[in-house]
């Protein structure tokens, strides 16, 4: 991603030295790039998040326990 967003910024800079149109975020796949890393970012979220709950659990059922 980071070699992409900096050929953005020489593109348009090119782009706009010689008048031509400016590139977009599209032109580069930057939009696709940032889309699916979200996707993994959340997904690995949850699969973190219900990993820590299901280590969790039996530790809560023991604390009850004991306070009873």
């Amino acid at each position: 991603m980071h070699e992409r967003s900096n050929a953005l910024r020489i593109a348009t800079a090119v782009a706009a030295a010689r008048g031509d149109r400016l590139p977009d975020v599209q032109d580069f796949g930057l939009d696709d790039i940032l889309r699916l890393s979200r996707q993994l970012s959340d997904s690995a979220g949850a699969e973190l998040h219900e990993s820590w709950l299901e280590a969790q659990a039996p530790v809560k059922t023991r604390a009850r326990r004991r306070t009873s």
